[in-house]
């Protein structure tokens, strides 16, 4: 059975497997997807949920299941010049860099189409994002989320056992964003050694806030 490790960020939640190698970007001003002009009567949302190509948005009116624009999938290239000596006009089409321009946590823009679905037509400049390079020899980033206020990394004591390099990554991620973050262990009531408790002791004098729990108290 392979490693399964789980991150957590305040208000919204994400699960993956533990071949996280982070790189990590914080963001002070990030354009559109498209750099396309943002209506101002648009509707917009958050992304808290998505699967198999279905994005789950928290609106004012509720939750909203929505597809993707097929243009969010394509990155279009403009003149090199100053834009006020050449009309504005697309020379070139290509591929996005990433494996989906959609992450959750993002705030996006959609169409409705009534009956709780819509479709996403626009992400808005996101404050930060947790990345990582995506699998295969593709050079694609995987954004796994967006706009995070918070990282929870937990970790079991034992079964599955402990991996510190991958808590090390969690807080070097969490450092190069500015994001504050907690560590929670679990499963206090298998651990039978005292050298758990003085390697964490270790992180809690450097200042990260640690909570353990138990599958018994």
């Amino acid at each position: 059975m392979g490693f399964v490790s789980y991150m957590y960020f305040e208000l919204i939640k994400v699960s993956h497997e533990s071949h996280f190698v982070g790189y990590h970007q914080k963001i002070s001003e990030e354009k559109t997807l498209n750099s396309t002009d943002i209506d101002d009567n648009a509707k917009t949302g958050m992304v808290f949920k998505k699967a198999l190509g279905k994005y789950y948005l928290k609106t004012g009116g509720g939750i909203v299941e929505c597809s993707i624009s097929s243009m969010l999938r394509k990155h279009l290239i403009y003149p090199a010049a100053d834009p006020s000596s050449l009309p504005r006009r697309v020379v070139e089409v290509a591929d996005i860099r990433q494996v989906d321009p959609v992450a959750i946590g993002d705030e996006v823009c959609y169409t409705d189409g009534g009956q709780g679905i819509g479709m996403i037509t626009d992400v808005l400049p996101r404050r930060n994002k947790f990345n990582r390079k995506a699998q295969g020899n593709k050079p694609l980033e995987q954004v796994i989320a967006a706009n995070i206020d918070r990282i929870i990394g937990v970790f079991a004591v034992k079964h599955p056992k402990m991996r510190w390099d991958m808590l090390d990554r969690f807080i070097a991620g969490s450092e190069a964003l500015e994001i504050p973050i907690l560590i929670c262990i679990t499963k206090m009531d298998v651990l039978k050694d005292d050298d758990f408790l003085d390697r964490m002791k270790c992180y809690e004098e450097l200042g990260y806030p640690v909570i353990y729990t138990s599958n018994v108290t």
